[in-house]
């Protein structure tokens, strides 16, 4: 890939994570009653962070996406078995309505 595509799509990369954390609700409290603790793997690497109950599973496909990891290029499972990818989830639902434990677990893997 020649030089100036790699510049342009780290450029392109850096302003999509940008404008997603930019749309992230406000992390809760550690000891709010509603928050719930997602930690997200990928290749040994971790990312945590507390969502309330009551945002979306699109937030956390911002938040994702904020740290670079973009729904056109990973998918994300649970942990649980069997294995769900969340991308067959409904986006608009809450944590809450999803019936997401308090402590989540889910694997990024690169498509």
């Amino acid at each position: 890939m020649h030089a100036a595509a790699v510049y342009r799509d780290f450029q392109e990369n850096h302003w999509r994570m940008k404008k997603l954390r930019a749309k992230l609700p406000k992390e809760p409290m550690a000891n709010d009653p509603d928050a719930i603790t997602i930690q997200l793997t990928s290749n040994g690497r971790k990312n945590i962070r507390r969502f309330s109950i009551h945002h979306s599973l699109q937030s956390l496909l911002d938040y994702a996406g904020s740290r670079g990891y973009f729904e056109d290029k990973v998918r994300i499972f649970t942990s649980d078995m069997p294995r769900r990818d969340i991308a067959t989830l409904d986006k608009t639902m809450s944590f809450k309505n999803l019936k997401w434990s308090r402590h989540s677990r889910l694997t990024i893997e690169t498509i």
